[in-house]
């Protein structure tokens, strides 16, 4: 017995002796907060569907829809004008890290687009809207030009792994856009040869996502797609005029870019268990 007490004294001894073990490492990475800026290029797509609703000789319009205008829309409205072409522009922001793996962010951006569509004829009076049928001479044609754009956004990111962001974003957009009617005598409308172009900055919303890879603490690469739709126009051609016409617009936008960006990162390590 006495034996067994003393062999057992001996071991805890030794073990008491024994250097503890070292916990297990913990992970930590680097922090998604901080403010950011850079650079995108991709494509635009853009759409918009023109109907015609008015025609007449009234400088105003004022007797559209009623018995007093002999003038009509023709089978030619509505009809859509689409571009497509190289968008090319600049972003900055603000992440928040939140928590291990969710981030929250504000950003805006603005970009330039230089592209137009152009169908023959004035829509809605191409084929016949009145008393003149168009003749072989007839150069009329109706145009739209996407100029620049920009928005403002919150962005809501899931961190699948620390240098990898999912991200949703959405809010406001606007959009530079130019309607162009070039009406010839010889067509079915115009009296007199006239050309108008009219400008607007277009409100909306545009919503979409993207993915972004965080290299080391501060290079961020990111791949998006964006959807937009914007205020429909209502817009008056040759006012004041016996060839008044009146048009609705609808816009609808689509973007895909790449981007790269620096992240002036404020935030701390960031401990986390993926």
């Amino acid at each position: 017995m006495v034996a067994v007490l003393a062999l057992a004294g001996a071991t805890a001894a030794r073990a008491a002796d024994m250097p503890l073990k070292a916990p297990p490492p913990v992970d930590v990475y680097s922090s998604w907060t901080g403010v950011y800026s850079g650079w995108e290029v991709g494509a635009k797509w853009t759409s918009d569907q023109w109907t015609a609703t008015c025609f007449s000789a009234n400088g105003s319009g004022a007797n559209c829809g009623t018995a007093a205008n002999p003038f009509f829309v023709d089978a030619s409205s509505p009809q859509t004008l689409t571009t497509s072409g190289l968008r090319a522009g600049s972003y900055a922001g603000v992440n928040w890290q939140f928590s291990p793996q969710f981030v929250f962010g504000v950003e805006i951006d603005v970009a330039w687009y230089n592209q137009t569509a152009t169908v023959n004829g004035l829509i809605g009076c191409t084929t016949f809207c009145g008393f003149v049928l168009p003749t072989a001479a007839n150069i009329d044609s109706t145009s739209v030009h996407h100029r620049g754009d920009g928005s403002g956004r919150l962005r809501f990111g899931f961190l699948p792994r620390p240098d990898v962001m999912l991200y949703a974003t959405g809010g406001g957009a606007v959009e530079a856009v130019q309607e162009t009617e070039t009406c010839s005598a010889a067509g079915p409308w115009c009296v007199t040869p006239r050309t108008q172009t009219n400008s607007q900055w277009l409100g909306g919303w545009t919503i979409g996502g993207g993915i972004e890879w965080k290299y080391g603490n501060n290079w961020i690469f990111r791949g998006e797609y964006r959807y937009a739709q914007f205020q429909t126009i209502d817009t008056n051609f040759f006012a004041g005029s016996v060839d008044y016409n009146r048009a609705s617009i609808k816009d609808t936008t689509q973007i895909a870019t790449l981007g790269l960006s620096y992240l002036f990162n404020w935030g701390g390590p960031v401990v986390a268990k993926y």
